[in-house]
């Protein structure tokens, strides 16, 4: 019971944090500047993530990496997810992530 109070009250506490940081700036900006100049994109065609959604189901797989990249201080992981249809899902069943963002 102690945990599920000091979560809440955590939670409670990033929620008014961040709502105060939203009220400093209500009126929106009508000439927004980009975080960065000429930011590098990446474009995954259709026929790529099609091929990895044809091998997820001839495989049994569930989660792909699809790409890395590299943006700086960090990376992004681009990945696809397929699950299949349960005929009925097992008792207490979840799905799970651990260390991901």
């Amino acid at each position: 019971m102690r945990g599920i109070l000091t979560g809440a009250i955590g939670a409670t506490v990033v929620v008014a944090a961040l709502m105060a940081q939203g009220n400093r700036n209500a009126t929106p900006n009508p000439n927004p500047k980009p975080t960065c100049t000429m930011c590098p994109g990446t474009y995954i065609p259709v026929a790529e993530l099609e091929a990895y959604r044809q091998k997820a189901v001839k495989e049994n797989l569930v989660d792909q990496q699809v790409r890395d990249i590299d943006i700086g201080k960090a990376h992004i992981g681009i990945g696809m997810v397929h699950r299949g249809k349960l005929t009925q899902p097992a008792k207490d069943s979840v799905a799970e992530h651990d260390q991901v963002s």
